[in-house]
């Protein structure tokens, strides 16, 4: 939105109806907040930021402080995220495989024992008594 031309206030009032209006009304305290003439520091400032923001808070902070561009910042926090959310699904998935072990060896051992080494054991037994 930002790379489009979209002003960072009519920015913030459409991230706030993305995902069903999550943080529609928190953000729309913020945008209100700016709208009245207030700083960065003093929009964001009162309740408690909703973790999901917290980057998003800090990088456009960061560029308004500034004056670096944004659309290359929010780029590049995008991509941290990605690969973060890519990171701890890959050590869930980890987490489970060794987590199914534990179950599949528990029904699987007795089973093999019972069908597999048993009969074999008992085939021999006629063969080893005199």
């Amino acid at each position: 939105m930002l790379s489009a031309g979209l002003s960072l206030v009519l920015a913030l009032e459409r991230l706030g109806e993305l995902e069903g209006g999550r943080h529609r009304e928190y953000l729309h305290t913020v945008v209100l907040r700016l709208k009245a003439g207030g700083s960065w520091g003093q929009a964001w400032a009162g309740e408690p930021t909703p973790a999901e923001l917290v980057p998003l808070r800090d990088t456009l902070g960061f560029m308004v402080e500034t004056g670096a561009p944004s659309a290359a910042l929010i780029e590049i926090m995008a991509a941290r995220e990605r690969r973060k959310g890519y990171r701890t699904s890959e050590k869930s998935a980890a987490k489970l495989g060794v987590k199914l072990v534990v179950p599949l060896g528990l029904c699987s051992l007795p089973a093999f024992i019972c069908l597999g080494v048993l009969p074999v054991l008992i085939s021999m037994v006629p063969a080893v008594l005199p």
